[in-house]
């Protein structure tokens, strides 16, 4: 039995292809694989790489494995993700078949603490900054998720367009997904401007500096443990000393919500 709160590894085998030859070679484990992976735009595989654990192979030999082996199921990684801090985990967990999302990407602390979030590590960071100190910080992580070899897997996403939301919509967030907004008061300044000024990754680096639009949605429309309110772009921000409250009603009545 697993406990509720557990997140195993989807991924059992490791592979990475030849440059030379594009075949598929099998990697003895998942800290051999990380290393591989970390440095693979500047220090392409080749077959002759293996031999470090299988001195004779080379690439006359036949492939380990096969894209159309049908016992496995596909995740290819991004190159150059960087390898798991000391003591830490970083998982891959596979969604089923037909959703939205093909994995979710979780570090584990030594503390046992688990994120699944570039926020929640930012959170744990804050919470106990002696792994700051020790010369851990965010740009070791990595919430990229691999995507499926097989594109059938994954639904297909509807296009939609440009809006400001309860979390401020950019087409450049990976995934059609959203950025949590640190404040409600920046959030209403983003959203004053919006039309003129739309958002984007690279603006958010002004409270989480190492931000990019490679890595994840901080949340997306899918997550049901929220109800979506879209708010018009260019609303004027509240003035000072004022408060704009939101009151939703209930359900399945003829008006969403109260300003």
């Amino acid at each position: 039995m697993v406990p509720v709160n557990t997140v195993w590894d989807s991924v059992q085998l490791y592979s990475v292809r030849c440059e030379e030859c594009s075949k598929w070679r099998i990697i003895p484990s998942k800290e051999k694989y990380e290393e591989i992976r970390e440095n693979f735009n500047e220090n392409s595989f080749t077959c002759a790489k293996a031999r470090e654990w299988r001195p004779q192979v080379s690439c006359q030999d036949k492939a380990d494995i096969e894209e159309q082996d049908d016992r496995y199921i596909w995740a290819m990684d991004k190159p150059n993700i960087p390898k798991t801090c000391p003591g830490w985990q970083r998982l891959i967990r596979m969604r089923a078949p037909g959703g939205k999302k093909f994995a979710d990407v979780y570090y584990i602390a030594p503390s046992k603490k688990r994120m699944r979030s570039m926020v929640e590590l930012d959170k744990f960071f804050e919470k106990n900054p002696v792994f700051l100190h020790g010369g851990i910080n965010t740009s070791m992580f990595s919430f990229q998720a691999p995507v499926p070899l097989d594109e059938n897997y994954i639904a297909k996403r509807r296009s939609r367009a440009p809006a400001a939301s309860g979390s401020s919509n950019t087409s450049n967030i990976p995934l059609e997904g959203y950025l949590i907004i640190p404040s409600k008061e920046k959030y209403e300044e983003i959203r004053e401007k919006f039309n003129e000024n739309s958002f984007t990754c690279a603006k958010a680096r002004e409270w989480r500096p190492q931000v990019s639009c490679q890595d994840p949605a901080d949340i997306e429309e899918q997550d049901d443990m929220y109800i979506w309110a879209m708010d018009k772009p260019n609303i004027p921000r509240t003035c000072p000393g004022w408060q704009r409250l939101i009151r939703m009603r209930a359900p399945r009545g003829k008006r969403f919500v109260d300003v």
